[in-house]
């Protein structure tokens, strides 16, 4: 992960997020939590110290991964309040970095909740300490980091029934016109999933590494059967879990004025480190577009990442709470 990638499609879903903060935005709360990966570091006496590094941007120096840090903030369902400035997310990152003995934060984005009812804001980071020449790394004691496996969506193949990709290091055919759209359209509810489940999870301390971190599309079964080497890959090293997003069902109903769209969707995380399942649950979710948004957006990408999201509230959290008000 020496280089994060920029990787617009999260803009893709976040873009509900917005609308729902903005509908939904009034009273608020903001909260500073951790994931302590790598505990009995030596704390920093300066956060000033501590380099900050937004998603996107190259990471030149080799790092060891400390733990995840995350500043929220959650909405009302009235009046009109903005999330907390670049300035104050990134002031709480350092410092809390800084007391967790890292001197740098990499990866920061912007993550919105999908729940219509409710609307959160959050910027997450993962804490890091930049290594000497040639120091090792070391494994953290608490895994935190999780991959987003692609998900392949068609209205007549079921989702845990589509084909798996050729093997890892193997390159494909070249795609015909009639796969290239299906490629499109996996990839836009690839996005819409992998953005939907940035906040369930990290407001509960994990950290969801970008968009097309993973290409293999074999999902968690094969995974499984897979090399240890080409399982360590899939999201990178620093990847402590798998997660594959699966529509189990889909309906709709359409009306003079717009449409509505309901998707029950099943969750699975699973530990690279053991190929064991952590976690598995289960949601619907549930939206409604006028006609001209109905025209203009995926009902049922929507709504397949508001029950991915809504599927992750069973979820344990790992994380700890510094500050709350």
């Amino acid at each position: 992960m020496k280089h994060l990638k920029t990787i617009l499609r999260r803009a893709q879903f976040l873009s509900l997020g917005l609308c729902l903060a903005i509908l939904s935005a009034g009273c608020s709360s903001v909260a500073v939590t951790r994931t302590v990966g790598l505990p009995g570091l030596t704390p920093l006496a300066n956060a000033g110290q501590v380099k900050l590094v937004e998603e996107g941007k190259l990471v030149s120096q080799p790092y060891q991964l400390v733990g995840e840090v995350t500043v929220s903030q959650t909405y009302s369902q009235n009046g009109n309040q903005k999330p907390p400035s670049k300035g104050f997310s990134y002031k709480r990152m350092k410092e809390v970095a800084a007391a967790m003995g890292a001197d740098g934060v990499i990866g920061v984005h912007l993550g919105m909740g999908s729940d219509p009812r409710a609307a959160t804001a959050l910027r997450s980071g993962l804490a890091v300490k930049w290594l000497a020449p040639g120091e090792a790394k070391r494994p953290v004691t608490k895994p935190f980091v999780v991959a987003v496996l692609p998900m392949a969506e068609d209205s007549k193949v079921p989702v845990e029934q589509a084909a798996a990709t050729p093997a890892l290091g193997k390159h494909p055919p070249a795609p015909s016109s009639t796969t290239a759209k299906a490629d499109n359209q996996a990839g836009a509810w690839t996005a819409a999933i992998d953005s939907a489940v940035i906040e369930p999870l990290e407001i509960k301390g994990y950290y969801v590494l970008p968009p097309g971190s993973v290409t293999y599309k074999g999902g968690l079964e094969g995974a499984r059967d897979l090399g240890d080497a080409e399982l360590r890959s899939l999201g990178g090293d620093d990847a402590h879990f798998l997660l594959e997003v699966a529509v189990t069902s889909k309906a709709q109903a359409n009306i003079i004025v717009g449409a509505s769209a309901a998707v029950q969707v099943k969750t699975t995380l699973m530990d690279k480190a053991t190929r064991k399942d952590i976690f598995q649950g289960s949601g619907t979710g549930e939206i409604y577009l006028g006609w001209l948004l109905n025209m203009m957006m995926d009902k049922h990408q929507m709504a397949a990442g508001i029950g991915a999201a809504v599927s992750l509230n069973a979820l344990k959290p790992i994380n700890e709470t510094v500050e709350t008000k």
